[in-house]
C-alpha cells in the first residue's frame, strides 16, 4: 500500500492497512501500525522513504515511543510488542488485557499506558524494565487516548 504522508509531498509504500501513525518528537520519523501485515513501518519524513519495518504481534493498532523503544498495541494478540528504534529489532512482547488499542507515553517517558478495550482496563508498563506496574479498571469500552495534535516549531 502507498500512504500519502503530507499534502503536496511524495508517497511511501508501507505495510498493509496502515492505521495508527506516530511521529517522533523531532518530526523526523513516522511509525505506522500496519494492521493487516502485522508490522510497524518506519518512514523518514524528510527523505520520503521507508527506513524499514519491524514484525510485531497480531493486528497492531497504535504506537508509542519512549527511551529508544517503540511500543505497539497488538489487538488480537493481547500484547504490547516492544522494539528498538535504532535497529528496528523486536525486544519483547508483553501480555496485557483483552484487545489493547490505545497507547501513550507518560510526560516523563517512564511509563506507557495501554487501553484494553474488551477487558475495560488501563495498564501501565515501565519503559525501562518492561514490567507491568499497574492495572486500572475503567468504564465500559475504552479505546484510545493520547496527544493527538501538537504544535511544531
Amino acid at each position: 500500500m502507498t500512504q500519502k504522508l503530507l499534502p503536496g509531498k511524495g508517497t511511501v509504500k508501507v505495510g498493509a492497512h496502515p492505521f495508527g501513525v506516530t511521529i517522533d518528537p523531532q518530526g523526523a520519523r513516522a511509525y505506522m501500525a500496519d494492521v493487516e501485515s502485522n508490522d510497524v513501518s518506519v518512514v523518514d519524513l524528510a527523505g520520503e522513504k521507508l527506513l524499514g519495518s519491524v514484525a510485531v504481534g497480531k493486528r497492531p493498532y497504535a504506537v508509542a515511543l519512549a527511551k529508544g523503544r517503540g511500543f505497539s498495541t497488538d489487538q488480537y494478540g493481547g500484547t504490547v510488542s516492544v522494539f528498538d528504534l535504532a535497529t528496528l529489532r523486536p525486544v519483547k512482547r508483553i501480555p496485557v488485557g483483552d484487545y489493547p488499542e490505545g497507547i501513550e507515553t507518560s510526560a516523563d517517558g517512564n511509563s506507557v499506558f495501554v487501553v484494553n478495550w474488551f477487558s475495560n482496563e488501563v495498564w501501565a508498563i515501565d519503559t525501562e524494565t518492561l514490567v507491568v506496574t499497574a492495572k486500572m479498571p475503567v468504564g465500559d469500552g475504552p479505546r484510545a487516548f493520547g496527544t493527538f495534535l501538537r504544535e511544531t516549531q
